[in-house]
Formats: C-alpha cells, structure tokens, sequence
C-alpha cells in the first residue's frame, strides 16, 4: 500500500486518483493552493462569478504544483479538495463575502465545476480531474492563510522568529483557532468523499492538522504528507506554542516525505525531543501508530513543458522574443517578494556580475 503512496510524491495538490492497474484503489489528494499574490489566496479553481453564468474559472498555483497535477493526470482519474478562495464581484477590485453566497449558489459552482478542465490539460488524456471546493469563511479563510499560516509557522519554518518579545506567545498563538477551524472543514471534506480504498495524500503546511483529523473519522484510511517547506530543527520548532498540536497533527499520516534529508532528520528529533515519541526502523511510533518518514524532492514535469513549447501561439512570441533580443542573452528570475526567497541578494549578484565582466553588460 505504501508503494502505491510513494508513486505520487511528487505532486502537491490534493487529488482522487484512480489507478489504473488496481481498479479497486483510488486516492484522495488535499491541499492549500494560494496565488502568486499572497493577499489572494486562491483554490484551483479559485474564481466565482457570483450570480452570473457561466462560471468563470481562473487557475493559480505554482508552478510546480500545476505541473504535479497533470502529469498525475495523464494516468489516473483525480479529484482535487481546496479553498475557494477570494470570490470575485463582477465590480472590479470587489470580492463576494463567501459566507453570503447561498446553497443555490454553491449548488451552481459545485456543477460547473464538474465540467471545468484546466486549459494546460493534455488534449490527448481523457481522465478528467473533478474539482471539490471547501467553503470558509473570509474572516476564518484569512485568519487561517495570512494569520497563522503566514505570519507564524512561515516565518518559523525559515528561522526566522518573532520579534516582539512582549507579546511573542499572543502573536504566534492569536489565530490558531481560525487555523484549527479550516484544517477540520478539509478533513470534513475528505470524509465525505472518501470511499474504502482509497489513498489520501495530503501537502503542504497550510493543513498539517488534517492527518490525524482524517484518521480519526476513518482509522484504517492511508493518508500520506509532503510537506513542501524546510522543517527546522528542534530548537526552533519548540519556540512554537502549538508544537504538539502541529506534531501530533501530522503524525496522523502513514508517510511523512520531505524535501531533503535534513528536513526528515530535523522532524524526527523534534519528535522525539518535544513530544517524547519513540523511533524505530519503521519511523515514529505514537501509541501503536507507526509513521513513515522519507525524503523526495519534489520534480518538475519536463516532458509536459516539453509539450507545452509546441502548443499553438507559443513559437511566434518566442519568435518575437528573440527578434526583441537579438544578439543578446536574457536573464528571466521570477520570485515571490518574500523575505525568504533572497529577491535582494539575487539582484545583488547580477549586479556584480556586470560589474567585474564587462563584457557581459550586453546580455
């Protein structure tokens, strides 16, 4: 059964996979998809026309794990659990309050999105990926990704810890209920969808509580978590007020996988040094419940981009790029504007790049 797990380690979005060799078998995926604006955290598909039809659809996600999904896709039926994120008014720079959008309403997006196919979806792949959306409040939706998610476990996981020593444990605690709240709607979610057999893949650090929510309603479930952020060591970690919580949260999954091998030693000792827990060869033990750890760097889909450059309408911008450019190389960086991401010390180089080779300053 793990072995089946692990084949999909590398994706990063929740999905409900049929796989084709084991007909029995199907699995179920959950996630936290934001948009590249961290003040608009977005579900995939994230965008409701309220009151008008049809339905408009915009998908945001990074790109990595857009490219998880759909190579999944081209192999296994999918079903994908998010957010709705922010829900758009037809006024611009006006969103819809999600909790005044009545059952009609979500009936209409629940049906559309039935239909909806990504415009990246391979042509060729008739296993269509079915989209179910979780309903949060604003105030909880917000209070979970730009509140807790955002302003305490980020920063923690990149070391970097708060700063206002007064009132540190207020802050770092302030809004874990709204954290709490969204991590047991997605585990809601997936009990009802769930069906015997099933594999439930869980990633990321917006929903670590969800494992041992999932396990709870369904002891026997697989669940696995790719948990795509550094983990820091044990002397960071416990800083944390809710340590336990988060621990213990995602020790409710069969497979824990990392992104270095750093990362899954950092885990196993936070473990075992904050809450006590014992290890074996088979992972962490928790009452009889063994946890698997490992780690699996997630990959990028090359042949899908492979593709995607042969797509109509790609080669003459490409065409239009190099006329533009001509004779010169071009340097292409594309982050977030995230203290973590080192945006500053990226431009700093390329600044002395040109500086101690001159010959370089036409690129």
């Amino acid at each position: 059964m793990l072995g089946c797990v692990l084949w999909i380690e590398e994706f990063n979005l929740a999905t409900w996979t049929k796989w084709m060799t084991l007909p029995e078998w199907t699995s179920v995926q959950a996630t936290w998809a934001s948009s590249s604006d961290h003040s608009k955290p977005q579900l995939i598909p994230p965008k409701y026309r309220h009151h008008k039809l049809p339905l408009r659809f915009e998908p945001r996600t990074a790109s990595e794990l857009g490219s998880g999904i759909q190579s999944l896709a081209a192999t296994h039926e999918q079903l994908i659990i998010g957010w709705t994120g922010d829900i758009l008014s037809p006024t611009p720079s006006e969103h819809i309050a999600s909790e005044t959008v009545d059952s009609k309403d979500r009936a209409a997006l629940d049906e559309a999105l039935l239909a909806y196919q990504p415009k990246e979806s391979d042509p060729d792949d008739d296993r269509k990926i079915t989209y179910v959306p979780v309903w949060l409040d604003d105030k909880v939706g917000h209070g979970h990704y730009d509140g807790y998610c955002k302003q305490t476990l980020w920063p923690l996981f990149h070391y970097l810890l708060w700063q206002d020593v007064a009132t540190e444990y207020a802050s770092a605690d302030a809004h874990y209920p709204y954290y709490e709240f969204a991590n047991a709607a997605f585990a809601r979610k997936i009990a009802q969808v769930y069906q015997p057999g099933d594999l439930v893949w869980v990633h990321d650090y917006h929903i670590l509580l969800v494992p041992r929510l999932v396990r709870e309603a369904i002891p026997d479930v697989v669940l696995g978590l790719f948990v795509h952020t550094p983990f820091p060591s044990s002397e960071i970690f416990r800083c944390l007020p809710r340590r336990k919580e988060i621990l213990d949260g995602m020790l409710g999954a069969n497979l824990i996988c990392f992104q270095t091998y750093s990362y899954s030693r950092h885990f196993t000792s936070t473990c075992v040094r904050v809450c006590g827990y014992e290890t074996n060869s088979r992972g962490i033990d928790v009452e009889g419940h063994v946890t698997a750890i490992m780690h699996c760097p997630v990959g990028v889909d090359a042949e899908r981009v492979g593709r995607d450059i042969k797509r109509p309408g790609i080669q003459p911008k490409l065409e239009a790029l190099r006329t533009l450019y001509e004779n010169k190389k071009i340097i292409v960086g594309r982050d977030k504007l995230d203290v973590v991401k080192g945006v500053l010390q990226k431009v700093c180089v390329s600044h002395l790049i040109f500086v101690f080779s001159p010959a370089r300053r036409r690129i």
